[in-house]
């Protein structure tokens, strides 16, 4: 009988110590790629220029539609400065109220991200997305995981439609679809 308990608990230990560092490694690993989504989004703002038209003033306004894992790698962008205009996060559910957007930010698990797409695609706001048919869609910037790798696809057909010029270098590292 005390075999059998020790070998149970053994068992359990193993399960434990396997389990955990898979866990602990898979919530790193999206904890990362958070950073880097907010990292690219914050150059975005350096290397694409807005189209008149565009919200204008002294804030550049990122908004997020929809709750998100990577709020507190956003919020953080607030305490920088781009272009000489300071940033502001915006975390939003109300797909009406993105007027004055300069960046959307759309989660791939948004409810019908499509119609969200279709009414603001036209306007001057860069929206960026990391759904696999955000740019068939009519959004600009894709942020696409493969390979453990963070990869911006861009629609630089609809970024000219819209006004948007980006810069070169964006361009190099990014794939260029449309």
């Amino acid at each position: 009988m005390y075999g059998k308990t020790v070998k149970f608990y053994a068992v359990i230990i193993c399960i434990l110590i396997l389990g955990c560092p898979k866990q602990a490694f898979a919530e790193d690993s999206s904890r990362r790629e958070y950073q880097i989504k907010a990292a690219y989004i914050y150059n975005f703002i350096k290397f694409v220029d807005w189209p008149a038209g565009s919200p204008q003033g002294s804030t550049t306004r990122i908004c997020v539609l929809g709750s998100h894992p990577f709020a507190k790698y956003l919020d953080s962008l607030e305490k920088n400065k781009a272009k000489g205009k300071s940033i502001e996060i915006i975390h939003t559910s109300d797909s009406a109220a993105l007027s004055d957007c300069n960046i959307l930010y759309i989660l791939k698990d948004t409810p019908n991200f499509e119609h969200v797409l279709a009414k603001w695609s036209p306007s001057p706001i860069l929206t960026v997305g990391e759904n696999s048919s955000f740019l068939d869609k009519g959004g600009i910037i894709n942020l696409v995981l493969a390979a453990n790798k963070i990869q911006v696809h861009i629609n630089q057909k609809q970024a000219k439609n819209v006004g948007f010029r980006i810069s070169g270098n964006l361009l190099e590292i990014a794939t260029v679809v449309q």
